[in-house]
Parts: structure tokens; C-alpha cells; sequence
């Protein structure tokens, strides 16, 4: 009798294990299938402004029915360097980016975070310190055709004076 219990207590481990690991393969498949994979570029330097470095970053989330791939365009800047907003202020230059190398892509959406406030001399700028992440909607022309995203990158950092940059990513 006890002999039967333990085997009844295996088996029912087993089919537990079993269904466990089932469930766990349906949803990674159902995460994959949504999201795909994250995939960014190195960290682009220029070397007229080693304070500042970029990278360009996907997702991975994907909606093949819009037609669109999340991303972003992460910046870092050392010490009291910045950069600025889409509409800076009474100084200083917005960052831009153009993808006409690009094939299969119809447009990038470059969404703007909230900037701060800055004062430096009596001129009011606004824009962005240390770390900044610019989130990038691509719009892709033909979902089932290969994409490459190839675009050119300027920036403007600053702290008492200003360098401008310029950077090239590219992602096949």
C-alpha cells in the first residue's frame, strides 16, 4: 500500500512537472512572438566631445499590424554637460536625426521626455542632464521584408560652451 501512495505521489510530481513546464514554454513562446528580441548598437563616440556617447536601442516590441518597431536613442553625458530639447529655449540646438539611408522604413516618430530647466548666464534653456533616453517609434513599409536603419545622428552638448557632434548608427 505504501508502495502504491509513493508511486501515485511520483506520478502525480511528474504530470505537475510536466504541465509546469508546458506552461512555462507557452508563455515564453507567446512573450517571443509579441516582443522578439532587444538589440542596440555599441556606444558611438565622436572624438571632438569625449563627454557625450550614443547608442541606438530596439525594443523588441513590435506591432506588425500598425506596421511599427519601438526603440530609442539613449544618450549619456558626463559631469554638468547637457543637451537639449526639441525646442530648447533661448539657446542651444535640438538634437536631430535623419534616416534616409534607411531601406524599408517610411518615417521615425522621435518622441520628446519631459526636459528640465536650465539657467546658465541669464540664458534659459531646456533639456537634459546625465542620461537621457529619446524613445523612437519606427514605421516599417513591408513587415515582411528585412529592414535596415541607418541614420545620422547630431547633437549638441554643452556645459559653459558648446561642441557639436555628429554620429552614425546602423542596424541591419
Amino acid at each position: 500500500m505504501a508502495a502504491a501512495m509513493i508511486f501515485a505521489v511520483y506520478g502525480f510530481c511528474r504530470m505537475m512537472k510536466k504541465q509546469f513546464f508546458v506552461g512555462l514554454v507557452t508563455l515564453c513562446l507567446l512573450l517571443i512572438s509579441r516582443v522578439g528580441f532587444a538589440l542596440s548598437t555599441e556606444w558611438l563616440m565622436s572624438p571632438q566631445q569625449p563627454n557625450a556617447k550614443v547608442r541606438l536601442l530596439l525594443t523588441g516590441e513590435t506591432d506588425p499590424v500598425a506596421g511599427t518597431v519601438t526603440g530609442g536613442l539613449e544618450v549619456q553625458l558626463n559631469d554638468d554637460w547637457k543637451t537639449y530639447w526639441r525646442s530648447p529655449g533661448e539657446g542651444g540646438i535640438a538634437p536631430e536625426a535623419k534616416w534616409q539611408a534607411s531601406d524599408n522604413l517610411k518615417q521615425v516618430e522621435w518622441l520628446w521626455p519631459l526636459p528640465e530647466r536650465f539657467e546658465l548666464l541669464g540664458i534659459h534653456t531646456l533639456g537634459y542632464k546625465k542620461s537621457i533616453v529619446f524613445p523612437l517609434v519606427f514605421h516599417i513599409e513591408d513587415f515582411d521584408q528585412p529592414v535596415r536603419l541607418l541614420g545620422d545622428f547630431r547633437l549638441s552638448s554643452c556645459t559653459t560652451i558648446c561642441v557639436l557632434s555628429d554620429y552614425t548608427n546602423r542596424i541591419f
